[in-house]
């Protein structure tokens, strides 16, 4: 890793560090463009390791882009923008299947992954639905279905790679994602948003790292 490529990296920590101690703070004018600006160095930083260089980089850059068109949306905290946001997630997830699926298989890693996310979608899903579905209605929960859908099999393609740090990045988006649902829509949970943004924030460096390292 060149030197430039460390300091996109050490932009990347302080970014998002940032990010995570305003918004727990509730300091939106440097949460916002910090969460942001964390996305953006995350994208120069998979540029500067090759990713316009394969087919599996490719596809990761796609995901990291849509996944910034997901954080901007989910600035605002209104219906809309939050099914914008959804979208953008599971197009992004779709995006990082196509980077996984050239890496290799490992049936230790999928098997590893599937057991782990097992007690999480078993028993946390359903209660974010529900209290979607209470909430908004059936139409949200039909979305949430389909969205937790992809986002288990991106984290199970992340698995059957084999590689530790895409294993990592995909367990962990999956925690992040389960942590931001259950404060949404089941019950508020303490200190939620700088869990939800850091577990977010590492797992997309684990999966950059994991397809370009």
């Amino acid at each position: 890793m060149g030197t430039t490529a460390i300091l996109v990296g050490l932009l990347v920590a302080v970014l998002a560090a940032t990010c995570w101690y305003a918004g727990e703070a509730g300091a939106a004018y440097v949460a916002v463009p910090t969460k942001i600006g964390t996305m953006l160095a995350l994208l120069a930083l998979a540029v500067l390791l090759g990713a316009r260089d394969s087919a599996s980089g490719t596809a990761l850059l796609i995901g990291l882009a849509l996944s910034l068109v997901g954080d901007i949306a989910l600035t605002k905290d209104d219906l809309s923008s939050f099914a914008i946001g959804l979208l953008a997630f599971l197009a992004a997830h779709v995006a990082y299947v196509v980077a996984f699926l050239p890496l290799g298989f490992s049936a230790v890693g999928l098997i590893l992954v599937g057991v782990v996310l097992a007690p999480f979608a078993l028993r946390s899903f359903p209660r974010a639905r529900r209290g979607a579905i209470r909430d908004v209605g059936p139409r949200l929960g039909h979305a949430m279905t389909a969205y937790v859908l992809v986002l288990l099999a991106m984290a199970l393609a992340a698995g059957a790679t084999g590689r530790p740090l895409l294993i990592l990045g995909g367990l962990l988006f999956a925690l992040s994602d389960t942590v931001l649902a259950l404060d949404r829509f089941d019950a508020p949970r303490a200190r939620s948003h700088v869990v939800v943004l850091s577990l977010y924030h590492a797992a997309q460096a684990a999966i950059v790292l994991g397809v370009l390292r």
